[in-house]
């Protein structure tokens, strides 16, 4: 069975690298990359979408962060970015959306003192 590559970008704060990848399709690709066990998607607009370790703040003892320009949410882990199409599938990143366009969207952090994790409910 044939298994397409999806071109993708790869962030790791503990290298602080932005590198182009490909990856197969599918969760166990996104996994193995961020090296976590669940996945979180945060969307970056215009069909782009960033793949996170769900738990990177419970899971690490000495998690790395990176942030995304103009937030003040921090990222534990490594994190996959990836376009979404209309029907919520992960596909290739376009070739104008490259490694380093990607760096130009995000920053890599510090913490003395890392965030703690934290859950909110909203009720409406």
């Amino acid at each position: 069975m044939r298994t397409n590559k999806l071109k993708a970008v790869l962030i790791d704060p503990a290298t602080q690298t932005v590198e182009a990848v490909e990856l197969d399709e599918g969760l166990e690709a996104l996994r193995d990359a961020i090296h976590c066990d669940y996945v979180d998607a945060v969307s970056l607009g215009d069909g782009l979408t960033l793949w996170v370790d769900d738990e990177g703040l419970y899971s690490k003892e000495s998690p790395q962060f990176f942030e995304i320009i103009e937030t003040a949410q921090p990222i534990a882990g490594r994190g996959v970015v990836l376009m979404t199409n209309d029907s919520g599938d992960s596909v290739s990143l376009p070739e104008f959306v490259t490694a380093n366009v990607i760096r130009s969207l995000i920053s890599f952090v510090e913490y003395d003192n890392p965030p703690e994790p934290r859950v909110e409910f909203y009720s409406f």
